[in-house]
């Protein structure tokens, strides 16, 4: 079984786990000492968002067992690991998706030839990993890599330009990855061609647990090739690597169960505000992640544009030194054919240009409407609070009336005995009259 869940399944650390950090606080910077603090116990190398994602899952299993009332102790059965794995399943798909083979501590890993993903350290136990299909995500493209390391290139190259791919993580992540370089052309083609991508990727992963290796690694090749009077070839190289944030950290957060109706209302909103602002946050990301592209392609847009009209000068130029020279028809037809095919081109591309253009616009309204709905729910989440406190105080006058109540009835219930007591004495006095009289008679 996986380290991190043997730790989990400790009492004393589930407590650590619970009182280190406050797990409603969102922040990176707040998990990132805890971090450092589980990676340090459970010898592995995660970062902040996996972390996060831990802590959820730990959360989850603290709260059941607390609201069932039983303790919450180490449990060695098969089924209650097996149990374990599931759950962890549901925060981190990747948790199980490869088999792990233990050798011995002087064996290398052969995934890729080399020890590269290794931590350094002699102790460090290597690995062999072995690529389980499981069905559940298969692979796309040739990287035979599973969830967070697939590649969907989107868009191809064209021509002379630049192919510019996005891999976007596909299956159980939301992140979405950008291409790490732009190839700049290497020759001008005479006409557009259709970019091919070719998935030349070698996934390497190893069980989180001893190594500090990675959980992907996919490199999708562009070549387009521009046939025509020059050998126009233009190769752009994006890197694969995903950043994408696990999509089960948008999952919702359980409430500790608390004896009063009032902490756990108040628990409740919470929770449901660092969720409202979370989602605000990641659609944020995204939004800038998006126009920072779009700026990049425009950059390079107008640079192509800039080159185009350098080369009609330089035709221009050419042109006229072989009218001077006397061979003005061949020039003349050929240089004919050159501008119409440099101005469809340049209508291209100025579409092309339009498009991002738009996409830009759109992108800023959705980031204006995201603002509005985060303002929205400020002002509704300030309303329920004030709500929230009318229902306290009304609550607190009522809790009064009933000790003003309580005590009346205890005060009552204090002269109703000393009537009952007072009656007593008066009923055997009268009874005491009632034989002396019987014994005069």
């Amino acid at each position: 079984m996986d380290a991190f869940v043997d730790w989990l399944t400790n009492p004393d650390n589930y407590k650590k786990l619970i009182e280190r950090r406050n797990p409603n606080e969102r922040k990176d910077d707040i998990y990132q000492e805890f971090a450092d603090y589980v990676n340090m116990e459970c010898n592995v190398n995660w970062g902040v968002n996996k972390v996060k994602n831990k802590v959820q899952y730990a959360r989850t299993k603290y709260n059941d067992a607390k609201s069932e009332g039983r303790s919450i102790k180490a449990d060695t059965s098969e089924r209650e690991r097996l149990r374990i794995r599931d759950r962890m399943l549901d925060i981190c798909p990747d948790f199980d998706r490869f088999r792990v083979i233990y050798t011995s501590e002087d064996e290398t890993d052969d995934t890729d030839g080399s020890d590269s993903n290794n931590d350094g350290s002699d102790e460090t136990r290597r690995r062999r990993v072995t690529s389980v299909n499981t069905g559940m995500n298969p692979s796309r493209g040739e990287t035979g890599g599973r969830g967070r390391s697939t590649n969907r290139g989107r868009g191809s190259g064209r021509g002379r330009s630049v192919g510019q791919g996005r891999s976007s993580g596909r299956g159980r992540s939301s992140g979405r990855g950008r291409s790490a370089g732009r190839g700049s052309s290497a020759g001008r083609g005479s006409s557009v061609g259709s970019g091919r991508s070719a998935g030349s990727g070698r996934v390497v992963v190893a069980a989180p647990g001893r190594s500090s290796s990675r959980i992907g690694i996919s490199t999708t090749g562009r070549t387009s090739w521009g046939p025509g009077d020059s050998a126009g070839r233009s190769i752009g190289w994006s890197d694969g690597g995903n950043t994408g944030r696990n999509a089960s950290s948008m999952k919702k957060r359980r409430v500790i169960h608390s004896s009063s109706d009032e902490d756990e209302s108040q628990a409740q909103r919470s929770c449901i505000a660092s969720q409202a602002e979370g989602r605000d946050t990641r659609r944020l990301e995204i939004l800038e992640t998006n126009l920072s592209t779009i700026v990049e392609t425009q950059l390079s847009l107008k640079k192509k544009l800039d080159d185009i009209e350098e080369s009609r000068t330089l035709e221009s130029a050419r042109m006229g030194n072989a009218v001077s020279k006397g061979d003005a028809r061949r020039e003349d037809g050929s240089f004919e054919r050159r501008l119409r095919q440099l101005e469809e081109e340049n209508v291209e591309y100025r579409r092309d240009k339009e498009d991002f253009k738009e996409k830009k616009e759109e992108f800023k309204l959705e980031r204006q409407d995201f603002r509005q709905e985060k303002q929205y729910l400020k002002q509704d989440l300030k309303q329920e609070k004030e709500e929230l406190r009318k229902e306290r105080e009304v609550l607190r006058k009522e809790r009064e009336e009933l000790r003003q109540e309580r005590e009346e009835l205890r005060q009552e219930k204090i002269r109703i005995q000393a009537i009952l007591l007072e009656n007593a004495e008066l009923r055997s006095e009268i009874e005491v009259g009632n034989r002396m009289i019987g014994h005069r008679e």
